[in-house]
C-alpha cells in the first residue's frame, strides 16, 4: 500500500502523538461544485482567528472510514463499525458519535486506523476493533467491539498509532510493535508477525531512541532524540520512506535523506510523508497528486519543501489510504491551507480537483486547535469548541447524522 493549546494529541490515517502546544493540476479534469446540500455554506463565515479560545482538552483519530474523539478524557467514535471499531459494544455503524464503553479511566492519546482503535489509560494502551495480523495484540485473530488491553508492553506508553494490520506505542524513548510485518512494518528486523510488542532497531541492529512515533498504511516513522528523522517498512515505489537506498521495504528504521535537523515534527500518509524543522515544512514520497506541495506531481525519495511554506508552519497533518493519493493540510500566520489529492473535497475548498501547492481554507468559523486526516477525510477542532469534517462522509466518519460527502466542513452532531 499501499492512519492550542491545551496538552493536544494528534493523528492521522492511524498515528498519534500528544504534543503541546495552489493551482489545478493540468492532468485533472476542472471540479464541478458539489449539490447545494453538500458542504457548509460560505456565508457568514468568520476569519480564523475570530471566536474565543478554547480551554478544553481534545484529540482527534481519523481512520479508513470512521473517527474519533477524546474530549476531557473521554471517548468517542462515530462512522464505519464493521469490526467494532467504534468500541461501544456494537458493530453497528453510528453516523453521530457514541461513547466507547469500558475504558478504566481517562484518555491521554487515542488512534484511529483502519478498522482498529487504540488509545493511552494510565500509561496502559488498550485497543479495539478488527484484530486481522494480531493488531490488537490479544494472541488471537478475534475482533473486540470493546477495550481489551494490550499485554506484554513496558508501563508508560505516551504515544499510540494504530495502521494496517499492526499497531505501535512509544514508551520513554522505545518504540513497539505488534501485528502483520509482511512489509517489515514492525521495525525489529525480520518479516515475522508478532502478537505481542516487539522493538524497533535501526541499521546497526540497535534499539532505537525515538522522541516520536507516527505510523501509516504499513510503514513508521519517528525522530531520535537528537532530532534525526528515521522510518521503516513498506517503501512504496521506492520513496515513502524517504530513502531509495532502502528499496521495497526496510525492517529496521533508516534515515530519511535531505531533511533538515532538528526535526520538530514528522507525520505519515499512505504513500508520503511531511516534517517541520524550524517552521519550514518538508515532505518526500509519492507526489502523483500533488501531495509533496512543491508545484508538481513527481514523486520525491528526498525531502522537498512546500511550496510557500519556508517559514511560520505551526501545525500539519498528513492523511491517506491505499487506494488514492495522499493529502497534506497545515497552519500556517493561523490559516489553514490543504493540498494534494482533492477526491471526495478531501482539500475543503468545495471542489474535488488534486491541487500541488498549499489553496487557503476559507469556510473554518475559527482558528485550527487539533487536526486529523482519514483515508478520504478530515476533521478539526476549532478554538470555538466545535469539531467539523469534511471530505468522504457514506459511512458517517464525518459525524453530521447525514452520511453523505461533503466539500466543505461541516460540524459534527451530538458533542
Amino acid at each position: 500500500m499501499a492512519a492550542g493549546l491545551a496538552s493536544v494529541a494528534l493523528a492521522i490515517g492511524g498515528c498519534t502523538l500528544l504534543v503541546s502546544t495552489s493551482g489545478l493540476r493540468e492532468d485533472d479534469p476542472a471540479a464541478s461544485s458539489p449539490d447545494a446540500n453538500d458542504g457548509a455554506s460560505n456565508a457568514d463565515v468568520a476569519t480564523p482567528a475570530d471566536g474565543p479560545t478554547s480551554t478544553r482538552t481534545v484529540r482527534l483519530a481519523a481512520g479508513r472510514f470512521h473517527t474519533c474523539a477524546a474530549i476531557d478524557g473521554d471517548a468517542w467514535c462515530w462512522g464505519r463499525n464493521t469490526s467494532g471499531e467504534l468500541g461501544d459494544g456494537s458493530n453497528a455503524d453510528a453516523r453521530a458519535p457514541v461513547r466507547v464503553a469500558g475504558l478504566p479511566g481517562p484518555v491521554t492519546a487515542i488512534t484511529a486506523g483502519y478498522g482498529n482503535t487504540c488509545a493511552v489509560v494510565a500509561g496502559d494502551v488498550y485497543c479495539w476493533g478488527s484484530a486481522d495480523g494480531g493488531a490488537l495484540g490479544t494472541g488471537s485473530n478475534g475482533n473486540s467491539s470493546k477495550p481489551v488491553k494490550i499485554n506484554g508492553l513496558p508501563a508508560g506508553a505516551t504515544t499510540v498509532g494504530s495502521a494496517e494490520r499492526f499497531a505501535c506505542a512509544l514508551v520513554g524513548t522505545r518504540t513497539y510493535c505488534w501485528g502483520a510485518n509482511d512489509k517489515g512494518q514492525l521495525g525489529d528486523g525480520t518479516f515475522t508477525p508478532h502478537k505481542a510488542p516487539s522493538a524497533v532497531i535501526d541499521e546497526s541492529g540497535i534499539v532505537d531512541d525515538f522522541a516520536q512515533l507516527v505510523i501509516e498504511g504499513d510503514h513508521g516513522c519517528g525522530t531520535r532524540t537528537g532530532g534525526e528523522a528515521f522510518c521503516w517498512g513498506h517503501n512504496d515505489d521506492q520513496v515513502a520512506l524517504g530513502n531509495a537506498a532502502a528499496g521495497t521495504s526496510s525492517p529496521r528504521a533508516v534515515k530519511v535523506s535531505g531533511l533538515p535537523a532538528p526535526v520538530d515534527r514528522i507525520r505519515l500518509g499512505g504513500w508520503h510523508g511531511c516534517a517541520t524543522v524550524g517552521g519550514a515544512l518538508w515532505c518526500w514520497g509519492r507526489g502523483t497528486s500533488g501531495e509533496l506541495g512543491n508545484g508538481n506531481d513527481d514523486n520525491s525519495a528526498t525531502a522537498v519543501r512546500v511550496d510557500g511554506h519556508a517559514d511560520g508552519v505551526t501545525f500539519f497533518e498528513v492523511a491517506g489510504g491505499p487506494d488514492d493519493g495522499d493529502a497534506t493540510c497545515a497552519v500556517r500566520s493561523g490559516a489553514l491551507s490543504c493540498w494534494g489529492n482533492g477526491r471526495f473535497g478531501r482539500l475543503g475548498n468545495n471542489q474535488t480537483g488534486s491541487r500541488s501547492s498549499p489553496v487557503p481554507m476559507t469556510t473554518l468559523p475559527a482558528a485550527v486547535v487539533d487536526l486529523a486526516g482519514g483515508d478520504n477525510h478530515w476533521c478539526a477542532y476549532l478554538a470555538n469548541d466545535e469539531i467539523r469534517c469534511w471530505g468522504q462522509g457514506d459511512s458517517g466518519q464525518l459525524g453530521d447524522g447525514a452520511g453523505v460527502d461533503r466539500f466543505t466542513p461541516v460540524k459534527v452532531s451530538g458533542l
